[in-house]
């Protein structure tokens, strides 16, 4: 027999004795708001869980900490002592995978940039992390000329800098505050200002011919690093589109 409790905001203290917790939803309005909990089992601390997670543990616990995120989230756990399923798929897919309630947060972004020619410049196009990490996934980019692309992570911030805002939520319409994206130009391919930690891709593109890295598992940017597409042919459109996750 499962029991049914609801948390709202601030960190709650549930007694209840069961070996199987499940957060069975969450039932927070989805407008930016981390839908994350901590859960803390008799004083030890299990992790972070997310909307259909669920715990099994060897013998029943006696004491369940639930330490939300957002102090303005809400939702309903499960707690009892056997497993119970259901064969029917109830409102958004998120029930079984998490990744639409995650959209619906603003934890996925999508980064595009686009960058005119300049003669004796070399172009990038770049996505950094602020605040938060970021999981990125797959990089998408195109020249208007044969060439090499180089992916690099890096640190500091590159001279040159065209342009600069915010990555857009795959909840669209929506803006994620910790991951930019930028433009940047230069005479010389390696930008100065930026401190380059490594080559994660180098490949020789074809004219206009989009190349797609997915990244599984991805690559993960510390908050104040970057990874930056660049061409190593001058005077020449260049175009990157980067996606991933707030972590």
């Amino acid at each position: 027999m499962l029991q049914i409790f609801t948390f709202s905001g601030a960190s709650q203290v549930i007694d209840a004795q069961g070996a199987f917790f499940m957060y069975a939803q969450s039932t927070t309005a989805p407008q930016g708001i981390d839908d994350r909990i901590t859960v803390v089992i008799d004083g030890a601390s299990v992790g972070v869980r997310r909307p259909g997670d669920w715990i099994e543990l060897p013998k029943a616990a006696r004491r369940w900490q639930i330490i939300p995120f957002d102090a303005a989230a809400r939702g309903e756990i499960a707690i009892g002592n056997a497993k119970t399923g259901t064969g029917r798929v109830i409102g958004q897919v998120e029930i079984i995978d998490g990744s639409v309630a995650q959209v619906l947060a603003n934890q996925h972004f999508i980064g595009m940039t686009y960058i005119d020619p300049l003669a004796a410049n070399f172009n990038g196009g770049a996505i950094a992390a602020s605040g938060r990490s970021i999981a990125v996934a797959k990089v998408t980019s195109s020249c208007t000329a044969a060439t090499r692309i180089r992916m690099r992570a890096y640190t500091g911030t590159p001279t040159g800098v065209v342009s600069f805002t915010n990555a857009r939520s795959k909840n669209l319409g929506a803006s994620v505050a910790n991951a930019f994206q930028f433009n940047v130009r230069d005479t010389v391919e390696d930008f100065p200002g930026a401190t380059f930690l490594n080559v994660v891709v180098q490949q020789l593109t074809p004219t206009n011919a989009p190349s797609v890295f997915n990244f599984d598992p991805p690559l993960i940017l510390a908050s104040g690093e970057g990874l930056m597409v660049s061409s190593n042919t001058a005077n020449q459109v260049l175009a990157v589109t980067f996606e991933g996750r707030i972590l």
